[in-house]
């Protein structure tokens, strides 16, 4: 369920952005590397974490439509 939920890809990439390797002073980059792979994060990632919430919205939406219209049909 993880995976369906916003608030994950929302998180890596907010996490991507803070704790990337280059924004990481040296003496901290061990931490923030185990950091991330604790969470499941990768800064490399943080293209493909925003493409899945672009698209879980758009795919979240067009269910909703699709039932509205159903709906809508059964009405009239």
């Amino acid at each position: 369920m993880q995976y369906l939920c916003g608030m994950k890809w929302g998180l890596n990439m907010a996490m991507a952005n803070e704790f990337g390797h280059d924004r990481c002073t040296p003496a901290l980059n061990a931490s923030c590397a185990y950091l991330l792979s604790a969470n499941d994060s990768s800064d490399e990632d943080y293209w493909i974490y925003g493409l899945v919430l672009l698209g879980a919205f758009a795919a979240f939406r067009l269910v909703a439509l699709g039932a509205l219209v159903s709906k809508a049909r059964h009405f009239y």
